[in-house]
């Protein structure tokens, strides 16, 4: 039996590319980056900065498209959770679902992979027996709801690896649009509306 993670080529435009990690960049030499939930290694850009959230909005719209198509949803989805992030040498992520406790309406997830000069940092898939090597400018979707698809990013040996990763679900109330509006974030709201 099959798997259903889903490799596009070339999905991001390279200037958007070029400007999402020189933005990173700048942040990281700044001093301007959010870390990851636990992982001290692994930046992210706030969504206050306005332009990123514009980019992940622009790849948002595209991925959800793709999503509904190629695992025949026909629920509308909603993106709950974005970030452009940059992973420094030594990041790693262990083995994971993306639904996990208190994230259970998440149902699908994307990771567009932006660049960078590095080792290491394959996604892999131990249940699936699929292992990608990220190239530059493509995404990587999968179903994430549940247990099937637990996975895992090997540790980047040398470099910095760039990415964009969203997550989805069937549920508007966790939506980014929703979640802006309820904190009153209205410049943020406009962009997911």
């Amino acid at each position: 039996m099959g798997h259903r993670i889903e490799v596009i080529e070339n999905f991001v435009d390279i200037e958007d590319a070029k400007k999402i990690i020189a933005m990173l960049d700048d942040a990281y030499q700044n001093g301007g980056l959010e870390a990851f939930v636990d992982n001290p290694l692994v930046g992210v850009l706030s969504s206050r900065n306005l332009e990123s959230e514009r980019l992940i909005k622009k790849y948002s719209d595209k991925l959800l498209a793709i999503h509904q198509e190629k695992f025949g949803l026909a629920v509308p989805l909603f993106t709950v959770q974005g970030h452009n992030s940059i992973w420094e040498r030594g990041s790693e992520a262990g083995l994971h679902v993306d639904s996990h406790k208190g994230s259970e309406h998440i149902i699908t997830s994307s990771v567009i992979y932006l660049g960078g000069d590095y080792e290491g940092g394959d996604i892999e898939f131990p249940h699936q027996a699929f292992t990608y090597q990220p190239k530059p400018l493509s995404a990587v979707i999968f179903p994430s709801g549940g247990l099937e698809y637990p996975h895992r990013v090997t540790r980047i040996k040398t470099g910095n690896r760039y990415t964009m990763a969203m997550w989805h679900s069937h549920v508007k109330q966790f939506s980014l649009g929703q979640k802006y509006l309820d904190q009153g974030e209205m410049d943020l709201y406009n962009i997911w509306a």
